[in-house]
């Protein structure tokens, strides 16, 4: 850890001179930034030695006190300015408000470059970091080996709740802990809290990433408006922690984000060891069976063979699921699996191999209950030829995600349409008919008194194929209203919606416009 007192020693700038806040040197030091706009603390995260010449307050001392109060608030380590550029010494108010904060004021000597100060506390930093990354790997080794089960990883994270004072939130599916911690180290069942990862954000800010964790910070509609830090690891395992913050507070400190990139590496480790333990039988299962689906076997004797050793009864003509949770979002409920003992995990995506038979199933029910998309291959006749099947659902997939389909299931010939759709701008006629079947609309829209732009009727006539009262329910305006900016469509376009060739017109015109989008 670098502090603001470490910068005075012989190793680092001897020269240095505190000026003000002498009371704040045991603040970290994180980064270096330069001072280069009177708003740069919208972009401090916190932990910033924060250099510069002063020059952009030369006309206005009083601006630099009130710039100090605000990067007070954004948690800065320091502020370092460089004297005899424009200021000589600096002004007597500036001292007394860098005092009032306890925030130091650093004097920096003329003949320093910017680069010698910022290579220098980077160089310290990275140095520290590497060897912060080490031990905390070997803490996160020795945590585990003490902890011999999910209980114990409960308790472990209860108490750092109740040291932190802050309620969490902690998912991570493969050691089956979903819960809630309350700041008083007991677990809770407030359910606003529980359904953190689910509520939509009204507000989103980037947090530091920390390797392969990413982080954001949220303002969400819990018990009331709150900042949430959300930490997570994307992929397999799946982790998710959530640190609810207090009233008034708008950024988790150093020390907070410390302890939750501390959680989410046990958690991963924790994850791993349990995946490491599934027996033998499953592993080879496993990759029995996505092995067939990529087609590596040639013989269709050896699959069966290798099926009746593992106990698997392969259907002779079969079609490949895939199944993955919808627009890829958590969900607080327990995740949705097939039952079928022909399934296996790639990352988030379940892949199944099914009889024929099973296509009659309702899938487009399941998944809708369970907030999934599911995508099924073509039916093949043989074992041997599963990987077209596969390829077919997979493709199916990606033009699911890519399209955002509602949850669903979906076949191949549902979302060629689509995927047709998707590059009619590259058609060189695109471009006409966009032109002329929506941009008028677009080009009213800036200057209409109507209460719903004419863009948004038509995208809505267009998702009810055209049924008027349909759109007027969806828009909640009355049925005539509707009615009548049916017409006003009809004037600008100069179209009738009784004819099929101006529906179709219409249509593709906007998707080729969604596709711009």
């Amino acid at each position: 850890m670098l502090q603001v007192a470490d910068l005075l020693n012989k190793n680092m700038f001897p020269d240095f001179r505190v000026a003000a806040g002498s009371k704040g040197l045991t603040r970290e030091i994180t980064s270096v930034s330069v001072l280069d706009a009177p708003d740069v603390d919208r972009w401090m995260r916190g932990g910033e030695f924060l250099i510069g010449s002063g020059y952009i307050f030369k006309d206005d001392p009083t601006e630099f006190t009130h710039f100090l109060d605000r990067v007070a608030t954004k948690d800065i380590a320091a502020v370092g300015i460089k004297l005899d550029r424009f200021y000589h010494t600096l002004p007597s108010g500036i001292i007394d408000q860098a005092n009032s904060l306890n925030l130091p004021l650093i004097e920096i000597p003329i003949d320093y470059r910017w680069t010698d100060i910022i290579e220098t506390v980077t160089l310290f930093l990275l140095n520290e970091k590497n060897k912060d990354v080490l031990r905390q790997d070997i803490e996160v080794v020795q945590s585990l080996q003490m902890l011999n089960n999910e209980e114990d990883i409960k308790n472990l994270i209860a108490l750092i709740a109740k040291d932190l004072e802050r309620d969490m939130v902690v998912k991570a599916p493969r050691i089956h802990i979903f819960n809630h911690f309350a700041n008083n180290d007991k677990e809770s069942d407030n359910g606003a809290y529980l359904n953190v990862f689910d509520t939509p954000s009204l507000e989103e800010k980037p947090l530091p990433k920390k390797g392969i964790i990413l982080a954001n910070l949220s303002l969400k509609m819990l018990d009331k408006p709150r900042w949430v830090a959300c930490y997570r690891i994307d992929g397999e395992p799946n982790v998710e922690v959530a640190l609810i913050l207090k009233d008034n507070e708008h950024y988790p400190s150093i020390r907070q984000n410390n302890s939750m990139w501390r959680i989410v590496s046990l958690l991963r480790f924790a994850q791993l060891d349990a995946v490491l333990t599934l027996n033998q039988h499953d592993i080879e299962k496993e990759r029995f069976l996505e092995s067939l689906c990529l087609g590596l076997y040639n013989d269709l004797d050896i699959i069966m063979h290798k099926a009746n050793d593992m106990k698997l009864i392969l259907p002779s003509k079969a079609f490949v699921m895939m199944a993955t949770p919808a627009n890829d979002k958590s969900t607080t409920k327990e995740q949705w699996k097939p039952q079928s003992s022909l399934s296996y995990r790639l990352g988030n995506i379940w892949v199944t191999i099914h009889s024929h038979k099973d296509r009659v199933f309702d899938w487009t029910t399941t998944a809708k209950i369970n907030n999934y998309w599911i995508s099924l291959g073509q039916n093949v006749e043989s074992l041997l030829n599963l990987n077209k099947s596969y390829l077919q659902a997979k493709q199916t997939l990606n033009w699911i995600k890519e399209f955002k389909c509602e949850p669903g299931a979906y076949q191949h010939g549902d979302l060629s349409l689509h995927a047709l759709l998707a590059n009619l701008d590259s058609i060189p006629e695109a471009k006409e008919l966009h032109q002329r079947y929506w941009m008028p609309l677009m080009e009213v829209k800036a200057h209409s008194k109507n209460t719903i732009s004419l863009d948004i009727v038509a995208k809505t006539l267009i998702q009810v194929d055209f049924n008027v009262k349909e759109m007027a329910k969806i828009l909640h305006i009355h049925y005539n209203t509707a009615r009548k900016y049916v017409k006003e469509i009809e004037h600008i376009l100069n179209i009738k919606m009784d004819s099929r060739e101006h529906k179709i017109g219409l249509e593709l015109a906007y998707y080729i416009d969604s596709h711009k989008k």
